[in-house]
């Protein structure tokens, strides 16, 4: 008996809840398995480990009990691949298309993990005499949220081409936080995917009454104290953090009432310190839900959050003096700060908050994200306030998808307004995409390095070269790691 094509395509897969979650959870706590290996002591090993192995194996039981599978058709799933991985091409990971800025020290980071041994340690001494006079001749240790790369490095080690390999992991991680709102939204419709890559603020409106029309201009910056980044200028710039972090979110919603939240929000501290003290709010509302007895008589729920605080805490304290300017932002930015704040807000995620005001008490976390995204822009830590734009990333998410969920369960009024903010607001992912098209197309060169290698920087290939391994110096190198607690006492 033949089977066309047509019949193949049309054909309805059962996508299982149980494979999909434990795959995530699996996703999750790889990278921290692989940090354990090549940066703590061996005494230390087994017990980080085993709590890991808990953590893993109490939210796998939660999801194993629960079930459940949402149905999709061959095609959809086929689109949103192919959906996914050109949203994917252009965003410069792997090397195949235009990088951003950032790659300046994304590549090195790469090629360290891959090519060095574990743990990564520099001896600036043997750098050239002008990056000695901008960061010294001591030996330094590099800390870094980096656990996001170790697959891709591990397996570079191994077979060669970690570029691809982070491609392939990142493809991997996108496809699970699609395979997760689907779970969670239990409908098949390519609104998920649609909003998913192409949710945003209302950037264009202000950018285009400062700037004009410009088709590949970086919108997101036109508050000039704030930003709240679309998913895509996420994926194009902090991949390391969104991906994770996406995940974390997309398991929490599918979770539900059941244990292992405190847990599972906990992990966010390998992928995003910033991003963390979105979650914590967020998790508070989930051992609520779960129940405050129940979630302290189960271990992993406290242990996790002690191993990661123990661990991946006193490591990132290793280097002290990453944070740079911080304070409340009216105090660093006057009554300047005060005239921009209340519009971002309105434009950037206000406008979506109104329309869904209804729904605020009624969908998953939604509430508790609404009153983060008011308060986030009202403090600044580092200089590019990396708290506003990090620590955005879970409740951006949350409204993201009570936007779809939304647009899923009614047709009305509210709905024509949803649908033309998010047309709206598209423009500015489109311009991020366009922006890595064109320059991938006209041969236009990557973002230049300060090195392929942080062992080997240089100050020849950028204008700006000074500045930027000044900043690697500052955000990267740990000078006095030997006397760190992390070093003393748990690192190798």
């Amino acid at each position: 008996m033949k089977v066309s094509f047509s019949m193949l395509f049309s054909k309805s897969i059962s996508v299982s809840g149980r494979l999909v979650h434990a795959a995530s959870v699996f996703y999750l706590l790889l990278p921290a398995v692989l940090f354990a290996f090549g940066w703590l002591r061996a005494i230390w090993l087994l017990p980080v480990l085993a709590v890991l192995a808990l953590c893993g194996f109490t939210l796998v039981r939660s999801y194993w009990q629960k079930g459940g599978s949402v149905q999709l058709s061959v095609w959809y799933m086929l689109l949103c691949a192919a959906a996914v991985l050109v949203w994917l091409a252009f965003s410069g990971i792997g090397g195949f298309s235009y990088q951003n800025l950032d790659y300046y020290v994304r590549n090195p980071i790469l090629n360290d993990l891959t090519h060095f041994s574990w743990p990564l340690r520099y001896d600036l001494s043997a750098q050239p005499d002008a990056v000695q006079a901008l960061c010294g001749s001591d030996p330094v240790g590099f800390v870094y949220y980096f656990v996001f790369w170790l697959p891709a490095a591990a397996l570079g080690k191994v077979f060669g081409a970690a570029q691809l390999w982070l491609f392939v992991w990142c493809f991997a991680g996108l496809m699970l936080v699609l395979l997760q709102l689907q779970l969670y939204l239990q409908k098949q419709s390519l609104l998920i995917p649609v909003v998913f890559m192409g949710f945003s603020g209302l950037d264009c409106i202000p950018f285009f009454v400062q700037e004009g029309f410009v088709k590949t201009g970086h919108m997101e910056w036109w508050s000039h104290f704030f930003q709240y980044s679309s998913n895509t200028t996420l994926l194009y710039w902090v991949f390391n953090q969104a991906i994770p972090l996406w995940l974390i979110v997309g398991l929490l919603l599918n979770l539900g009432s059941r244990n292992g939240g405190a847990a599972l929000c906990s992990l966010s501290f390998l992928y995003s310190p910033f991003a963390t003290f979105g979650m914590i709010p967020i998790a508070l509302c989930a051992v609520k839900k779960n129940g405050l007895g129940r979630t302290l008589h189960t271990a992993a729920n406290w242990l996790t959050p002690a191993l990661m605080l123990g661990v991946w805490g006193s490591f990132y304290l290793s280097n002290p003096g990453s944070l740079g300017a911080n304070g409340w932002i009216f105090a660093l930015g006057g009554i300047s700060a005060v005239k921009w704040y209340f519009p971002f807000v309105l434009l950037e995620v206000g406008v979506y908050l109104l329309l869904l005001r209804r729904q605020l008490l009624c969908y998953d976390y939604l509430w508790i994200c609404a009153v983060e995204l008011v308060l986030i822009p009202l403090y600044k830590l580092t200089d590019a306030n990396d708290f506003c734009m990090r620590t955005s990333i879970p409740a951006l998410l949350i409204l993201c998808i009570s936007v779809i969920r939304y647009l899923l369960e009614h047709k009305n009024k509210t709905c024509l307004a949803l649908a033309l903010c998010l047309v709206i607001g598209m423009a500015t992912p489109c311009a991020e995409v366009l922006r890595s098209v064109k320059f991938t197309l006209s041969g236009k060169p990557d973002a230049n390095l300060v090195g392929d290698s942080f062992a080997a920087m240089t100050l020849d290939k950028y204008e700006y070269a000074e500045d930027l391994v000044t900043t690697v110096n500052n955000q990267f190198f740990a000078h006095d790691w030997q006397d760190s607690l992390f070093e003393k006492y748990l690192g190798k």
